[in-house]
């Protein structure tokens, strides 16, 4: 039986390939899937049951686990064509170098180089992944931590973690990143200056992750323009507008324009709405249904006054603007919308006129 095994079937490259080789690779899938299988059932069953992975995260958590399995599956399965043959092996793969540069920098690439960097990120991604988790287990029973300051830390964890697999990375290949700042510090120079405002970008995503003025479902209006936030990152944030439209605002336009921030300023804000009458109208009469018609509004603040003011005499009425208070919602043009269609209705009831433009020509006739 041992001789069996141990038979050459073929070879590659003055490596022989036995029977032996095969039945590890065979051991080797059929352990793997048991680990799977344990993981699947037991392992995502606790992290949902106990709550240990918050937004139902856990699915990814075992996407990523799985992928590390299979990885170091295939690095023992092809370290089990060594057994019994010197000339195969991980050890021998890993070090064929297939790159090899000494200008500008000196660069050496090899297989194990690249797998080692390919671990690295799955490493750097279940970092991310395991801070996540500990960021919301460790908030959760914190009041004084608010949701603002998970999304921060978490946010921040995520770029650093990265950053530091990426400098990692560039060590790996055998660059000297301190060599290599200081060989091209005037080029830096030149991007720092052609890309200012990109950076100023990064500085103003800190900012306002750090600070916290704006933050994620806050709903602010810029530009004319109501959204709510979506998603703060370092370069630029995602808002949502009313229409469902999803724009990218570079983070400079949050820190250095103005901003009206409707969720963190005053729970009710004065509003008003708008209205014409026409020439001849009774005044009182018109001050009394514009009132009664926005006290009526349930979503019209009843602790603060109702004002109805005569702003003017128009060019084809009178002119009103009647001011109320609410609270700053999603939906404010709403509730002006159902004040405007009350008003019209009680206008039409009681004979009130709402004037459009008109003019008056008088023609005049005599002797040229």
């Amino acid at each position: 039986m041992k001789e069996f095994l141990l038979e050459p079937l073929f070879t590659i490259e003055d490596a022989n390939v036995a029977p032996v080789n095969f039945l590890l690779i065979a051991l080797i899938a059929i352990c793997t899937f048991i680990i799977l299988t344990l993981i699947k059932k037991y392992f995502g069953n606790t992290l949902s049951n106990q709550n240990i992975v918050a937004g139902g995260k856990e699915r990814n958590l075992y996407k990523l686990v799985r992928q590390i399995i299979y990885f170091i599956a295939f690095i023992i399965a092809f370290e089990s064509f060594a057994f019994n043959n010197d000339q195969l092996g991980v050890n021998t793969l890993l070090d064929y170098k297939f790159v090899l540069l000494d200008k500008p920098f000196k660069v050496h690439i090899s297989l194990g180089i690249l797998l080692f960097n390919i671990i690295l990120f799955f490493i750097a991604r279940f970092l991310f992944q395991l801070s996540r988790v500990l960021i919301k287990n460790y908030a959760s029973d914190k009041k004084w931590i608010s949701t603002h300051n998970q999304y921060t830390f978490i946010t921040l964890s995520k770029y650093i973690i990265y950053t530091l697999a990426l400098i990692i990375a560039i060590q790996s290949f055998g660059v000297n990143i301190g060599n290599v700042l200081l060989a091209s510090a005037a080029l830096l120079v030149g991007i720092g200056l052609g890309l200012q405002n990109f950076f100023t970008d990064i500085v103003s995503g800190i900012v306002l992750l750090v600070e916290g003025t704006i933050k994620v479902n806050d709903i602010v209006e810029i530009e004319g323009m109501v959204a709510r936030v979506e998603k703060i990152s370092i370069r630029s944030s995602i808002v949502k507008t009313r229409e469902g439209k999803i724009i990218h605002i570079p983070n400079k336009k949050l820190t250095t324009e103005n901003v009206v921030n409707w969720t963190s300023s005053e729970q009710n804000t004065r509003f008003s709405v708008f209205v014409r009458v026409a020439f001849g109208s009774n005044i009182e009469q018109v001050k009394d249904i514009l009132y009664q018609c926005t006290m009526k509004h349930p979503r019209v603040n009843k602790h603060h006054n109702v004002n109805v003011l005569m702003i003017g005499f128009g060019e084809n009425g009178l002119e009103f603007e009647i001011y109320f208070w609410a609270e700053r919602n999603w939906e404010i043009e709403l509730v002006k919308s159902d004040i405007r269609y009350a008003i019209e209705e009680e206008f039409r009831n009681n004979n009130i006129s709402i004037p459009f433009p008109q003019r008056d020509v008088h023609v005049k006739s005599g002797n040229l």
